[in-house]
């Protein structure tokens, strides 16, 4: 795995656009929640002409020539907006500073297996379901196989109807152009398991989409909505689909055993279809606080690494989830150490989800 702009473990990759958002109200920090990202982006993740950096076109203009009687008018957005992948913040320690830097590219792995039939029957993946004519269009094919460049994030499903994942993932206006949450697949090359439109996308009201560079390190998760747009296909037996419960207690003590799961890149030059599993311990906030420094880690956030294992880039969003004991989501990937080589003094950052516990009861209901 490997991590987030748009994450993963030493099986999974996330990757998060920088999409900008208007500026906090006043008071509000951001800058003291932020880790500082590359100034370059991934090639792969470079906009096109016609789009904005949040993957949205800009608006469409055609020139008419003498003579010639303008035609039907040219629709402002195009029907089938590409978002690159999950980008998971790939991050650097310089001069005391936490950096996001572009990652090297290498071909070591990040040290994942894959998930045995129903292991995880609460993965979900995040998707944009385009032809890929769609992407040849928009530059982004690039000899890649189409599930590659459809897969945006992981996600987990905790709730009927709702997936939680990270907000870098999604904006609140992506539920109206027809992305779509999977479950119950894990070759997702092969598509098959149930999928469902999304119809809502929640991020949490604090989280803001940081400037270009820059990587939030606070308030990185959203709820996501689904309905189902194809009855044709049936319920999703418990068999294989089943939600996860949420934690809502104390942090993990040190050195907890945890995995993380998803389809990220199994190194920083190879994807896999193919769900795959990372195994991980907790590392304890003031280690990783002297590990990544105070203004990267704080008690929104779990930390969790071991050698030779890590997330990646497509892994973002995806569920951290405890080895030991009825299963229950721990973190959602958020960011994480450049490279993806998983080094055991640079652990990756997700999302502790008890934090925000009260939040999600109060949007899905609880």
């Amino acid at each position: 795995m490997t991590w987030r702009t748009l994450l993963p473990l030493t099986l999974l990759l996330g990757s998060v656009p920088l999409a900008s958002q208007p500026s906090p109200p006043d008071g509000d920090t951001v800058a003291e929640d932020e880790v500082e990202a590359p100034t370059t982006g991934d090639s792969d993740l470079a906009p096109t002409a016609d789009e904005t950096t949040d993957g949205t076109p800009d608006e469409l203009s055609v020139e008419i020539e003498p003579g010639e009687e303008p035609g039907e008018e040219i629709p402002p957005y195009d029907p089938e907006p590409v978002k690159p992948s999950g980008v998971l913040p790939l991050t650097e320690q310089v001069g005391g500073e936490v950096i996001v830097i572009r990652p090297q590219m290498v071909t070591r792995s990040t040290g994942g297996n894959p998930v045995r039939d129903r292991e995880v029957r609460w993965q979900a993946q995040l998707y944009q379901p385009w032809p890929m004519a769609t992407f040849v269009r928009k530059g982004m094919a690039r000899n890649k196989p189409l599930w590659q460049l459809q897969h945006m994030c992981g996600a987990v499903l905790i709730a009927p109807g709702w997936v939680l994942s990270a907000a870098h993932c999604l904006d609140n206006n992506d539920s109206k152009v027809g992305y779509r949450v999977r479950l119950g697949a894990e070759d997702i090359a092969a598509g098959g398991g149930w999928t469902y439109r999304i119809d809502q996308v929640i991020r949490h009201p604090q989280y803001r989409d940081p400037p270009a560079g820059r990587a939030a390190t606070r308030y990185d998760i959203a709820l996501i909505h689904y309905i189902d747009d194809n009855p044709a296909q049936g319920p999703a037996p418990g068999s294989q689909v089943q939600a996860i419960p949420y934690d809502r207690g104390a942090p993990p003590p040190w050195d907890t055993a945890v995995y993380a799961t998803g389809w990220g890149r199994v190194s920083n030059t190879e994807s896999r279809a193919e769900m795959m599993k990372v195994q991980l311990r907790t590392v304890g906030t003031p280690r990783c606080e002297q590990l990544w420094g105070a203004a990267a880690i704080n008690e929104t956030v779990l930390c969790a690494g071991a050698a030779g294992k890590q997330t990646c880039q497509g892994d973002s969003g995806g569920p951290l989830v405890n080895r030991d004991g009825p299963p229950t989501v721990l973190g959602i990937v958020s960011w994480n150490n450049q490279n993806c080589f998983g080094d055991i003094n640079k652990p990756g950052v997700y999302t502790r989800v008890a934090s925000y516990a009260g939040w999600i009861d109060s949007v899905i209901g609880r």
